[in-house]
C-alpha cells in the first residue's frame, strides 16, 4: 500500500491510498482530503477518505535524518 500526499492551492491536503486487490488481481486507489486542525506547522489533521467517514492523523515523530529515504 502506499500514500502520496499533496498541498492543495486551498492548503489542505490531497491524500490518495492505492493497494493491491490480490483477489480481484487488481490495483484499488481511494482518494481523500485532509485538513489542518490548527497550526499549519503542526501535523495534525483531520482525514476524509470516504464521507462521511473521517478521522485525525497526527504525526508524533519525524525521523529527520532518514525521512524520505527507501
Amino acid at each position: 500500500m502506499t500514500a502520496t500526499h499533496t498541498l492543495r492551492d486551498d492548503r489542505s491536503v490531497g491524500v490518495l491510498n492505492k493497494g493491491f486487490d490480490r483477489k480481484n488481481c487488481r490495483w484499488k486507489e481511494a482518494d481523500g482530503r485532509a485538513a489542518f486542525q490548527g497550526d499549519q506547522d503542526t501535523a495534525s489533521l483531520f482525514v476524509t477518505i470516504f464521507w462521511p467517514f473521517a478521522g485525525g492523523y497526527h504525526v508524533f515523530a519525524l525521523d529527520h535524518q532518514n525521512y524520505g529515504r527507501f
